[in-house]
């Protein structure tokens, strides 16, 4: 299998696809039929991952356990030094500066000692609301703890004020085949005018994209007739290389973050991505497809107020599950991205 084509990012060179880590940490994803992966499942994709110079990572203080799991990971393989890791500081308690200070510091501190780490190649804050303390991020960096600093936001309006604040480094944003609200308001121009990189999350929309129209849930039902005149036109290649396909053909992405829970998937998405960009007509021809569908539908951020949702489904058995509408509390304002 032909390795995954890398990427500079300030001088890293990582893999354009990005490991997404929150299965590691909880059950999670619409259509997740298989579990949480154990320690031995992820130390053979982070493995595989490697051998195939996927060298990039993605997680967060508030994907569970993931921080740890990939931590016991990487020390099992000796690989520390050859992984690029993305983590998020979790909400920013209040209080005055010395306070907020104390939280960021402690926060990256204790993500380095679970992911056994000397230091983050990029830390994002997991909540815009959070940017006004960005200054407190990039005092981080100063110390040797980080070396990028960025944000992980939900709307077009938040990536735009994120990628015009100094300092700004990456902006993390959900774009897919089926969402490109980002797209039309004009944010991967912005980014590449300003040099501040893009990673795109939620490109299957936690599996949204590729489910059997049967199992959709109602509230998301808008999306089920442009879902299936996307899959005529991907033809036989099918659904799932077209998307990942799609979202790193766009100019400007620096990563593609995908989920995986097998090294199978892995290897799948390791082989669509390979495929390369789709071609131009092909672009323009889901331009013309997808229509503007409402947030509530593409933004996962705003399942968890439409019942039933819930971030286990009804299927996976045995297996810890993460918080749900009625189990949710203020420290997750919204389900993982």
């Amino acid at each position: 299998m032909v390795a995954v084509h890398k990427v500079d990012f300030h001088g890293y060179s990582l893999s354009r696809l990005v490991i997404g880590t929150v299965q590691f940490g909880m059950v999670y994803g619409l259509a997740n039929q298989t579990g949480q992966p154990t320690d031995r499942d992820v130390a053979a994709i982070v493995a595989r991952a490697l051998e195939l110079e996927v060298n990039a990572f993605d997680t967060a203080v508030m994907y569970g356990t993931s921080e740890e799991v990939l931590g016991r990971a990487f020390k099992s393989l000796g690989v520390a030094a050859d992984v690029f890791v993305v983590s998020k500081v979790g909400k920013i308690e209040e209080g005055d500066v010395a306070k907020r200070t104390a939280f960021v510091e402690n926060n990256v501190a204790n993500s380095l000692e679970r992911l056994r780490l000397p230091k983050l190649p990029l830390c994002l804050f997991h909540r815009f609301a959070d940017l006004p303390d960005l200054d407190l991020l990039l005092r981080l960096r100063e110390r040797g703890m980080i070396d990028h600093a960025g944000v992980s936001v939900y709307t077009p309006e938040d990536a735009r004020t994120a990628i015009e604040t100094d300092g700004m480094s990456a902006v993390q944003i959900q774009t897919s085949v089926l969402d490109q609200r980002f797209i039309r308001a004009g944010i991967f121009d912005l980014a590449r005018q300003r040099g501040v990189a893009l990673f795109c999350r939620s490109i299957f929309i936690q599996g949204l994209l590729t489910m059997d129209e049967e199992r959709v849930p109602e509230h998301l039902h808008e999306s089920v007739p442009v879902t299936r005149e996307l899959r005529r036109l991907a033809g036989e290649e099918g659904i799932v290389s077209y998307a990942l396909r799609y979202v790193s053909s766009l100019p400007g992405v620096t990563g593609a973050v995908v989920g995986v829970e097998t090294v199978a998937q892995l290897e799948s998405n390791i082989a669509n991505i390979n495929r390369g960009p789709l071609p131009a007509e092909t672009m323009m021809a889901i331009d013309h497809l997808v229509p503007n569908l409402p947030s509530h539908v593409v933004n996962p951020g705003e399942w968890r107020w439409n019942e039933p949702y819930e971030f286990k489904p009804a299927a996976v058995s045995g297996t810890p599950v993460a918080a749900g509408p009625a189990a949710a509390t203020e420290a997750v304002p919204s389900p993982p991205d």
